[in-house]
């Protein structure tokens, strides 16, 4: 039997397909979204910003640390990939990509938010874009609207750039600029990662997502050497992969250019044993550091200079950024861990995630500086809760100040109230009951708490606060010899910051755990404001607090008995 009309497929493409009725449904899973923020290790600041109402465009701008309040940099004009369908600047992957391009190459990174199909079809991606780039121009000399870009940007030394279809959409730019200028801007150079054009098996997608278009010949999917001979750029790098389908592509995009009589030098760098925009998976992975930091790149942006490596507390080194994470089984814990406790004699952060014992494998959103992950067994991919799993004693070098953090979640869930039945089931049958220790630690057990101080946080609307309470005051009768402190957040819920850690309060809550004695040092940010959110967070000399307590997690924290 045929399929009802209205759910009859009539074109089917890579990231789409069409229905009879004409309905457009992605076959691609959307990507999270990450708000703009401050980075705390690398000081990367970045801010959203509309430049345009109808249609809607925006950018988002990241600024690296300032070595001076007058300091000029060079500007990457940058486009993301997604098959014209999807990601945005705000994606995860994206996200993250420019903010180490932005700390690593010393650039400001301007990250276009296109239209994207099917809402707005193609010709919008390259509108906006072109958009975009004359709205970065219109700072040239001192009076736009952005003052990062009037201040700090250095409009002699202007880049595109982008991967895949953000590569195609640099290339029309960069035609643009050459056909019709940009007055106050010197574009050195385009960088084209792993870019798409026509000669592929998706030709007839893009044609579809273009209405306008001109058929396989059309300029912007399959650029004829009179256009390439007008780049409005002097140098450009291009990058492709082996494992691409589009390796084939970009070889004749590089090849094409060098006969268009074009006037600048073009170079074409192939990313061995690798697929197309690998490095979004992990751009910590050997093969993307590679590429982030290929020689020509930075040379490019930067002058001549190779990047700087750092050295890891294993003697290796790696160019790539200022935080380094592993899996590690707790046998390789000691002899492999990467931290920065060789190199700035930094705290350590032993860190379980939290909910329920049954959620969440541990992949933060957020990382807190310099921290270290235990991965404890969840319900439903092992064995019930039993005491060997939270009673694994940790080795700690003694020449560093180790503190139990249990994730991001400060608020205690210790005692026989709402979690009592699931715990007892999620044990079962190794359970002792509503007086289990690890459900409800008695008096005894908490006077051996192996450490000096305990830091709890309580939310006020939030149903375990007291579960909170509780345990402050049982502690404080037991006998323990430690000091003590409860905060109380105010008119908030449960683990609220998880749904921005950029809030006053989850400032607030953040702060506290980290100021011990001292207030939080305000940081003066370059438009002259100041916030006191993101500071440097370590101290040297100065331990962190105790144990900091969170939803379910402190049942696994607790057990780390003196």
């Amino acid at each position: 039997m045929a399929p009802p009309a209205d759910n009859e497929v009539v074109h089917e493409f890579r990231f789409f397909k069409v229905y009879k009725d004409s309905r457009v449904e992605l076959v691609w899973p959307e990507f999270p979204k990450v708000p703009p923020s401050t980075d705390l290790i690398t000081g990367v600041q970045s801010k959203d910003v509309m430049i345009l109402i109808e249609p809607q465009v925006s950018v988002r701008i990241f600024l690296p640390k300032l070595k001076a309040p007058d300091q000029k940099l060079p500007l990457l004009l940058f486009v993301h990939g997604g098959g014209f369908v999807m990601f945005s600047p705000s994606a995860l992957p994206y996200h993250v990509l420019c903010n180490k391009v932005a700390a690593d190459a010393n650039v400001i990174v301007v990250s276009v938010e296109y239209g994207l199909f099917p809402t707005r079809p193609i010709p919008a991606c390259y509108e906006d874009s072109w958009e975009a780039l004359q709205w970065v121009a219109s700072h040239a000399d001192g009076s736009g609207a952005e003052p990062w870009l009037n201040n700090h940007a250095d409009f002699g030394h202007v880049f595109l750039g982008g991967d895949s279809g953000g590569a195609n959409i640099s290339h029309a730019l960069a035609f643009r600029v050459g056909s019709v200028g940009l007055p106050g801007v010197k574009v050195v150079g385009m960088i084209l990662v792993h870019p798409f054009f026509g000669g592929t098996e998706d030709d007839k997608m893009w044609l579809y997502m273009c209405p306008s278009n001109s058929g396989l010949d059309d300029p912007r999917l399959n650029p004829g050497v009179e256009d390439l001979a007008r780049l409005g750029c002097e140098r450009v790098l291009i990058f492709v992969a082996e494992k691409d389908s589009l390796i084939a592509v970009g070889r004749n995009y590089s090849e094409k250019l060098k006969k268009s009589g074009w006037k600048g030098s073009v170079e074409i760098v192939e990313n061995e044993d690798v697929g197309h925009c690998f490095y979004l998976h992990d751009l910590n992975s050997e093969k993307a550091v590679e590429l982030l930091h290929n020689h020509d790149l930075n040379g490019m942006i930067d002058g001549s200079e190779e990047p700087p490596t750092r050295t890891l507390s294993d003697n290796s080194s790696n160019p790539a950024y200022a935080i380094w994470d592993k899996d590690l089984s707790l046998n390789d814990f000691q002899s492999q861990l990467l931290s920065f406790d060789t190199l700035l004699e930094a705290s350590t952060l032993i860190q379980t995630h939290n909910f329920s014992f049954a959620h969440f494998n541990f992949t933060p959103p957020v990382i807190i500086t310099n921290s270290s992950a235990t991965e404890s067994p969840l319900s439903t991919e092992g064995p019930p809760l039993q005491p060997s799993i939270i009673a694994t004693p940790i080795p700690t070098p003694s020449s560093t100040n180790h503190v139990s953090l249990s994730d991001s979640n400060f608020c205690p869930a210790i005692s026989p109230v709402l979690p009592s039945p699931t715990y007892l089931v999620l044990c079962f049958p190794s359970n002792s009951g509503l007086d289990d220790p690890r459900l409800n630690p008695g008096v005894e057990d908490l006077a051996r708490l192996g450490c000096e101080r305990v830091l709890i946080f309580v939310a006020e609307k939030d149903s375990l606060i007291a579960v909170g309470r509780n345990y402050y005051e049982k502690l404080k009768k037991s006998g323990w010899k430690g000091s003590v402190e409860i905060v109380e957040n105010e008119d908030v819920d449960h683990c609220f910051y998880l749904h921005d850690l950029n809030s006053e309060k989850a400032v607030e809550l953040l702060h506290k755990f980290v100021e011990g004695s001292e207030p939080v040092p305000e940081k003066t940010n370059v438009d002259g404001t100041t916030n006191a959110a993101y500071t440097v967070w370590y101290k040297k000399d100065q331990a962190l607090l105790g144990l900091i307590l969170s939803s379910i997690s402190p049942n696994l924290v607790a057990s780390f008995y003196g």
